[in-house]
């Protein structure tokens, strides 16, 4: 690899680092923006916004194409699970657990989509994949501190841990025919649509309450919507298909690490010792249970072979 080239990927690797910085923050966000607004409605106009802003961008740069019957199917479902559900009970758990407490649990996304993908997909399942679901399931309880610690909050973030889980199977599908920036859009857009309908329906007066914030309050809801999920979709969306999906899990386990750092520093949440334990055993989990590590012991070997 030239310096060019060197120089290039370095410059990925610090706008993946970025998105994953502003998905860290994000969860500080999202558990201010549901503790003062009403989450439906909150979540309906910042997924909007979001998915309006890469809109923009969609246009701007002319990479929209028809979509075919087949590819409609995976968006909308990708739409529906990803991001209408998916912040839907996000919203719902971070009203009753603490930012910190979230964020480790969704750490645990790269290790569901890997269930998903075994029993859905039927990919392979070796002893480094049933050891990393293990590492990862004991780091819940290291989290949690202990089975009779969960409640109703944390059931809401695995649930919505399990829905975007599922979620990135059919965005894998349309990804394969589509670009990174019209999936991504099309999905927020959707996601936010169903959103909307069902906030009229659980929360009627959400719209008058959310007209009632401070200026800060909407700085914040400006950063997430605008910040952490437009750009940081498209940063990630942008920056991994230049690294490569092999390194993603690697990437995604800052975002526990960013987010526990700022529920610390800006919400004052305390993090005892045995949750950095489970952060370290869920970490693990990732990185065995995505096949990460399996992957690195083949490219050894292979290197290994050719320098004999």
């Amino acid at each position: 690899m030239n310096e060019t080239a060197k120089q290039g990927l370095f410059i990925h690797y610090v706008l993946v680092m970025i998105a994953t910085l502003l998905w860290g923050v994000n969860i500080v966000c999202l558990k201010i923006l549901v503790t003062s607004f009403t989450p439906v409605t909150m979540t309906a106009l910042r997924i909007g916004t979001a998915g309006f802003v890469l809109l923009l961008g969609l246009l701007f740069l002319k990479k929209a194409k028809k979509l075919s019957r087949i590819e409609w199917v995976y968006v909308i479902a990708g739409g529906g699970l990803g991001v209408f559900a998916h912040h839907l009970f996000l919203a719902f758990g971070l009203q009753s657990i603490q930012a910190s407490t979230a964020v480790l649990l969704l750490g645990l996304v790269p290790v569901a989509t890997a269930i998903c993908s075994i029993l859905f997909l039927k990919e392979s399942f070796t002893k480094w994949t049933f050891l990393g679901i293990g590492l990862a399931f004991l780091g819940v309880l290291f989290v949690q501190g202990g089975v009779g610690q969960f409640g109703t909050g944390s059931v809401y973030i695995l649930i919505a841990v399990l829905v975007q889980a599922i979620s990135f199977l059919f965005i894998r599908k349309a990804s394969k025919t589509l670009n990174a920036l019209q999936v991504t859009t099309l999905t927020l857009l959707i996601g936010a649509l169903i959103l909307f309908i069902c906030s009229f329906v659980i929360e009627p007066s959400g719209f008058e309450r959310f007209t009632m914030g401070t200026p800060t309050l909407y700085a914040i809801f400006g950063f997430s919507a605008i910040c952490s999920t437009a750009a940081g979709q498209l940063l990630f969306n942008t920056s991994i298909s230049r690294i490569g999906a092999s390194k993603s899990a690697i990437f995604l386990n800052f975002v526990p690490f960013f987010g526990v750092v700022c529920s610390a520093i800006i919400l004052d949440e305390t993090i005892l010792w045995y949750q950095w334990c489970g952060f370290v055993l869920i970490v693990a989990g990732v990185l065995f249970g995505t096949g990460y590590i399996e992957q690195r012991k083949k490219t050894n070997a292979h290197r290994q072979m050719k320098s004999r």
